[in-house]
C-alpha cells in the first residue's frame, strides 16, 4: 500500500448515556467529548496525543480508529477521502491499554494462536512461522519466546501485544497509553519498538500520559487536548515549547518540557484554558492544518475525476 495520510477535522463528538431510575424513569444525558479537533498523521511518523485526565485523548484515538460509538460531526479522511469503519479496521491495528492475553500460553504459542485467528487463511503455516519469528526478533522478544505470558514483565507483555497487532502488517497502528504502568526502562523500550516501526513507514498514533524526556523526544508530532476535548496545540513536538513561550509561559531550564506543558493544561481556570485554545486556533499552524486537510480533499477529488482512483 502506498503512503497514507490520515487527516481529520472533527467539529464535535457527542456521546449519549442513559440512566434508569425507579422514581424518574429513563433519563438521557449527552456529553461533548471532542470539540473542534483537527490534525494530520502521515506514514513514517509518530504522533502523541497528550493532555490531562478527561481531556479526550483515548476518545480521539478511538474515534480516529473508528472504534468508538457516538455522534461525530466532522470528517475523518484517508488520503483526502472519507474512511469508513470497515476499511479502517482492516488497515490498522489497535493496542488497548489493558493487555488481553491467555496467560497460560508461552509468547510463541500466543502468537501462533493469534496468527490463526487474525491472518488470511491463504497464508501457509510456514509463512505464519516466518512472520512470527521476524516479529519476535524485531520486538526484542527472542529471550522470552518460550516464557509463559504470566511470567513476563510489563514491558515484555506490551511488546507481545504490539506483535499481535503487527501479524497482519497494518500500515497504521493505534496505541492507548502504551507506557502506563511501566518503569522508565520498559517505557523507553516500548516506545523504541514503536519508533522502529514508524521508521519502516508505519503511521503510529499513541495516547500517552506523562512521558519522560527521552520518550517525548521520540515523537515527531504532538496533539495537546484540554478538558472538554478542545485542541490546545497540534504540530511538531519539538516546537511545542516555543509555541507556549510565545504565549508568555515560562519553562524551567533542564526540566522535562512535557511535564511543564501538562501542568499548564491542568489549570483549573477554564478562562485561561479557553485562551490557550483560542490562541492556537488563530495561529498559522492551525491554519496550515486546515489548509492541508482541504488540499488533500481537493487532490482526492481530482484524482477520482481524472484517473478514477481512490485510496
Amino acid at each position: 500500500m502506498d503512503d497514507l495520510v490520515l487527516s481529520w477535522n472533527i467539529k464535535t463528538l457527542v456521546v449519549t448515556s442513559t440512566v434508569k431510575s425507579f422514581f424518574s424513569g429513563t433519563t438521557k444525558f449527552s456529553h461533548t467529548l471532542l470539540n473542534n479537533v483537527s490534525g494530520v498523521a502521515k506514514s513514517g511518523s509518530m504522533l502523541a496525543l497528550m493532555g490531562p485526565s478527561g481531556s479526550g485523548k483515548t476518545t480521539l484515538l478511538a474515534s480516529l480508529s473508528q472504534r468508538l460509538k457516538g455522534e461525530l460531526k466532522g470528517e475523518i479522511h484517508l488520503n483526502g477521502r472519507p474512511v469508513d469503519k470497515e476499511l479502517m479496521i482492516r488497515i490498522s491495528g489497535f493496542v488497548p491499554q489493558q493487555d488481553l492475553m491467555v496467560t497460560c500460553l508461552t509468547v510463541l504459542e500466543h502468537l501462533q494462536f493469534m496468527a490463526t485467528l487474525k491472518m488470511d487463511r491463504r497464508v501457509s503455516q510456514t509463512q505464519q512461522q516466518r512472520i512470527i519469528c521476524h516479529l519476535i526478533q524485531d520486538l526484542g522478544l527472542s529471550s522470552c519466546s518460550y516464557t509463559l505470558l504470566s511470567a513476563l514483565s510489563g514491558g515484555e507483555r506490551k511488546r507481545v501485544s504490539l506483535a499481535v497487532q503487527m501479524l497482519t502488517d497494518p500500515p497504521i497502528l493505534f496505541c492507548d497509553e502504551p507506557t502506563t504502568g511501566l518503569d522508565s526502562y520498559n517505557a523507553v523500550t516500548v516506545i523504541k519498538s514503536l519508533f522502529a516501526l514508524s521508521s519502516r513507514g508505519k503511521t503510529v498514533i499513541c495516547s500517552i500520559h506523562q512521558p519522560s524526556s527521552e520518550v517525548f523526544l521520540m515523537f515527531d508530532k504532538l496533539c495537546l487536548l484540554v478538558p472538554g476535548g478542545k485542541l490546545a496545540y497540534f504540530g511538531d513536538a519539538n516546537k511545542a515549547k516555543a509555541h507556549f513561550e510565545s504565549l508568555e509561559y515560562d519553562f524551567p531550564q533542564n526540566y522535562n518540557p512535557s511535564d511543564t506543558i501538562l501542568s499548564l493544561l491542568n489549570n483549573p481556570q477554564q478562562k485561561e484554558l479557553d485562551s490557550i485554545c483560542e490562541s492556537f486556533k488563530k495561529s498559522n499552524q492551525h491554519g496550515e492544518i486546515i489548509k492541508e486537510f482541504e488540499t488533500l480533499q481537493i487532490s482526492a477529488v481530482r484524482n477520482q475525476l481524472v484517473f478514477g482512483v481512490g485510496i
